[in-house]
């Protein structure tokens, strides 16, 4: 991969512009005055090279950027007052990962859900986006029958075993309640964990993790060119 001038992740190059000052996701005009951000990594995970990081830090510390109260989006927005208003660098969005994002946690093609299916989980997925405690409890456990995790039973300190450990989420959030009683895939002894140092294939099937719900009202039809291939949606089969 590109090691400088690098921005990765799942973009999104039409983000609507908030203009109701009662959102906290509002931007003034003065701040930027399109209806649509700059193109930016959606937060579910992005990465940027760190000679990016700096330069950014450098330039804000000499004159501050202008600022937006969207995360993820002011990333993106320090990158595009970098290249097009400073004449600082020369940027490359890293978006040909993007069919390992799951942005929306479903399980669907554009010809089950015409037009209401971006980005669904599949075979390949690494990230996924929105996802309830219980989906992740249920993915992992996917991940541990398929082997994708190695369990090692080995004798550690009480305090700190993973039984233990949940028992402390409580606290804080009672749904970890089906983690313990070895529902989780990990049982009483269990307490040391790792990723299978090798792994060929596909990643295991999480669709039984999620509710799918049926497409939209109406079903709207399948406009202009688009296809629905086997490696995906398609303008113009190509």
């Amino acid at each position: 991969m590109q090691r400088a001038e690098t921005y990765w992740g799942a973009f999104d190059f039409s983000g609507m512009v908030v203009r109701d000052q009662g959102d906290p996701h509002y931007t003034s005009a003065d701040i930027w005055a399109e209806d649509i951000f700059p193109p930016y990594a959606r937060g579910a995970a992005l990465a940027m090279s760190l000679d990016l990081v700096r330069q950014i830090a450098l330039e804000d510390s000499n004159r501050p950027f202008k600022k937006i109260l969207i995360e993820d989006v002011s990333y993106g927005f320090y990158i595009w007052q970098l290249v097009f208003e400073r004449d600082m660098a020369s940027v490359t969005l890293f978006d040909h990962d993007e069919i390992r994002f799951a942005m929306d946690a479903k399980c669907c093609t554009e010809v089950t859900h015409p037009n209401n299916c971006w980005l669904p989980l599949n075979n390949g997925t690494w990230i996924v986006h929105h996802a309830s405690p219980e989906i992740l409890r249920c993915m992992y456990h996917a991940d541990l029958a398929a082997g994708y995790y190695l369990i090692a039973d080995v004798q550690r300190t009480p305090s700190v075993g993973i039984d233990n450990l949940v028992h402390q989420m409580l606290l804080h959030d009672s749904s970890v309640r089906s983690a313990l009683n070895g529902s989780s895939g990990l049982g009483s002894s269990p307490d040391s964990i790792s990723v299978a140092s090798s792994w060929e294939g596909a990643l295991p099937d999480l669709c039984s993790c999620v509710v799918t719900p049926p497409a939209h009202p109406g079903k709207p039809l399948q406009m202009g060119g688009l296809q629905e291939l086997s490696s995906g949606p398609r303008l113009h089969g190509v």
